[in-house]
Protein backbone atom coordinates (compact mmCIF):
# COMPACT_ATOMS: atom_id res chain seq x y z
CA UNK A 1 0.00 0.00 0.00
CA UNK A 2 1.24 3.36 -0.85
CA UNK A 3 1.91 6.39 1.77
CA UNK A 4 0.27 8.21 0.82
CA UNK A 5 -3.03 6.52 0.27
CA UNK A 6 -4.22 7.76 4.23
CA UNK A 7 -4.11 11.24 3.34
CA UNK A 8 -5.80 10.94 0.02
CA UNK A 9 -8.95 9.22 1.51
CA UNK A 10 -8.38 12.01 4.37
CA UNK A 11 -8.50 14.57 1.55
CA UNK A 12 -11.93 13.46 0.62
CA UNK A 13 -14.94 14.40 1.27
CA UNK A 14 -16.92 12.81 4.42
CA UNK A 15 -20.55 12.02 4.56
CA UNK A 16 -22.64 13.26 7.19
CA UNK A 17 -25.88 11.85 9.00
CA UNK A 18 -28.37 13.50 11.23
CA UNK A 19 -31.16 11.72 12.60
CA UNK A 20 -32.24 10.63 16.27
CA UNK A 21 -31.47 8.20 18.88
CA UNK A 22 -33.19 5.50 20.01
CA UNK A 23 -35.28 6.08 23.34
CA UNK A 24 -32.88 5.10 25.78
CA UNK A 25 -33.16 4.87 29.83
CA UNK A 26 -35.33 7.92 31.51
CA UNK A 27 -32.08 9.18 32.51
CA UNK A 28 -30.56 9.78 29.17
CA UNK A 29 -31.48 12.69 26.79
CA UNK A 30 -32.55 11.73 23.48
CA UNK A 31 -31.11 13.98 21.05
CA UNK A 32 -29.86 14.53 17.68
CA UNK A 33 -26.61 13.22 16.52
CA UNK A 34 -24.35 13.67 13.64
CA UNK A 35 -22.35 10.47 12.73
CA UNK A 36 -19.52 11.17 10.36
CA UNK A 37 -17.85 8.57 8.18
CA UNK A 38 -16.52 7.85 4.54
CA UNK A 39 -18.20 5.27 2.20
CA UNK A 40 -16.71 1.57 1.53
CA UNK A 41 -16.67 2.97 -1.64
CA UNK A 42 -14.56 5.65 -1.21
CA UNK A 43 -12.30 3.96 1.02
CA UNK A 44 -11.69 1.06 -1.90
CA UNK A 45 -10.95 3.35 -4.49
CA UNK A 46 -7.53 4.55 -2.50
CA UNK A 47 -7.18 1.66 -0.17
CA UNK A 48 -8.90 -1.50 -1.21
CA UNK A 49 -7.24 -3.62 1.75
CA UNK A 50 -9.33 -2.61 4.60
CA UNK A 51 -12.57 -2.88 3.03
CA UNK A 52 -14.90 -6.14 2.80
CA UNK A 53 -15.97 -6.78 -0.65
CA UNK A 54 -18.51 -8.89 -2.00
CA UNK A 55 -17.38 -11.62 -4.54
CA UNK A 56 -18.26 -8.99 -7.70
CA UNK A 57 -15.58 -6.73 -5.70
CA UNK A 58 -18.04 -4.22 -4.84
CA UNK A 59 -17.49 -2.12 -1.20
CA UNK A 60 -19.88 -3.87 1.78
CA UNK A 61 -17.95 -2.34 4.67
CA UNK A 62 -15.07 -0.82 6.13
CA UNK A 63 -12.70 -2.94 8.60
CA UNK A 64 -12.96 -0.18 10.92
CA UNK A 65 -10.23 -1.55 13.32
CA UNK A 66 -7.61 -1.84 10.40
CA UNK A 67 -8.56 2.30 9.44
CA UNK A 68 -7.55 2.87 12.95
CA UNK A 69 -4.23 1.33 12.95
CA UNK A 70 -3.56 2.98 9.51
CA UNK A 71 -4.51 6.43 10.93
CA UNK A 72 -2.13 5.76 13.75
CA UNK A 73 0.42 4.94 11.22
CA UNK A 74 0.15 8.19 9.03
CA UNK A 75 0.33 9.56 12.52
CA UNK A 76 3.39 8.34 13.20
CA UNK A 77 4.80 8.97 10.17
CA UNK A 78 3.77 12.58 9.73
CA UNK A 79 5.30 13.42 13.11
CA UNK A 80 8.60 11.89 11.70
CA UNK A 81 8.19 14.37 8.70
CA UNK A 82 7.44 17.06 10.89
CA UNK A 83 10.62 16.54 12.95
CA UNK A 84 12.83 15.93 9.85
CA UNK A 85 11.45 18.96 8.35
CA UNK A 86 11.90 20.93 11.68
CA UNK A 87 15.77 19.94 11.99
CA UNK A 88 16.37 21.21 8.20
CA UNK A 89 14.37 24.36 9.22
CA UNK A 90 16.65 25.17 12.12
CA UNK A 91 19.72 24.43 10.07
CA UNK A 92 18.27 26.55 7.12
CA UNK A 93 18.09 29.74 10.28
CA UNK A 94 21.55 28.85 11.39
CA UNK A 95 22.69 29.26 7.88
CA UNK A 96 21.00 32.25 7.52
CA UNK A 97 21.93 33.66 11.09
CA UNK A 98 25.86 33.00 10.17
CA UNK A 99 24.91 34.96 6.65
CA UNK A 100 23.47 37.71 8.06
CA UNK A 101 26.52 38.08 10.38
CA UNK A 102 29.05 37.41 7.17
CA UNK A 103 27.13 40.31 5.38
CA UNK A 104 27.38 42.56 8.78
CA UNK A 105 31.15 41.95 8.76
CA UNK A 106 31.51 42.73 4.95
CA UNK A 107 29.66 45.90 5.38
CA UNK A 108 31.93 47.36 8.02
CA UNK A 109 34.86 46.23 6.17
CA UNK A 110 33.63 48.27 3.04
CA UNK A 111 32.99 51.11 5.37
CA UNK A 112 36.55 51.10 6.49
CA UNK A 113 38.09 50.83 3.01
CA UNK A 114 36.46 53.86 1.67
Amino acid sequence: MERHSVRTLSSRKCTTTTGRTDAGPETVVDKPETHFGFLAEDVQKVMPDPVYDDIAGNALDIKWNNITALLVREIQMMRVDNATAQVAIDAAQAISADLSAWVEILGLSLIRLS
